[in-house]
Order: C-alpha cells, then structure tokens, then sequence
C-alpha cells in the first residue's frame, strides 16, 4: 500500500483476519479486480472471520501484494496462499477507491461530496 499511496498514511479500514478453508473452500464469491479480489458474497460455510465481508477488498494473502496485480496474478498469488489459516489483509472497497482518486488526481478529489453522503467509511 505505501508503494502505491504514498501520501496516504493511515487507512481507517485496513484490517486482517485468517481465512478458513475446509476440504478446499471458503465459501466466498471473490472477483478479480486491479485493487486485489473484490469479496462479492461469503457463504455461511465455512465460517469466516466477521471482517471478511462482501465489500472488502483483498489487497495482500500471507504477505504477498495483489494490489496493482492483473487478473491473472491476481488468481496466482491468491491461489499460491490458499490455505487454512492464511492472513488476509482487507480495506473497505469504497476507502481504496476513494484513496486511489485522491491519489491520481495530485490530492483533490472530485468526488467528496458523493462519497461523504454516505456516511464514514
């Protein structure tokens, strides 16, 4: 993350839990994204850590970055780190975009206003 934002020193949702996997499955629908797996639904088995949610982003498995990553090395090093137990770190999808906003627009962010009408991250 430092890499990619360096202006940006704190992140409010940045969180990290173990995945849990039993006989090869999460129970989690993920999709592909430049951000890392974009979490779309987490089934109830197996049961997940409560900050795994649909929303998050997976920006890193067990140390290994997916941020900025295409598709395909997304879907490596994911799978590289699929395992029971494995450490994945998450942001709230809506903090990553903003940040990334933020960041290619020299700090300025056109989009304040819609995204402070949301209520906090």
């Amino acid at each position: 993350l430092t890499s990619a934002y360096p202006n940006k020193s704190i992140w409010r949702s940045l969180r990290s839990c173990r995945l849990r996997v039993e006989d090869g499955n999460a129970g989690l629908e993920l999709e592909a994204s430049d951000f890392g797996y974009i979490v779309e639904a987490v089934d109830g088995v197996p049961a997940q850590d409560p900050a795994l949610q649909a929303g998050c982003i997976v920006v890193a498995v067990d140390g290994a970055p997916l941020l900025g990553l295409d598709e395909d090395a997304v879907e490596a090093a994911f799978g590289a780190g699929f395992k029971d137990g494995a450490e994945l770190m998450l942001l709230e999808d809506k903090e990553l975009r903003r940040a990334t906003v933020e960041r290619d627009s020299q700090g300025e962010c056109p989009c304040n206003d819609d995204l402070d009408d949301d209520g906090p991250l």
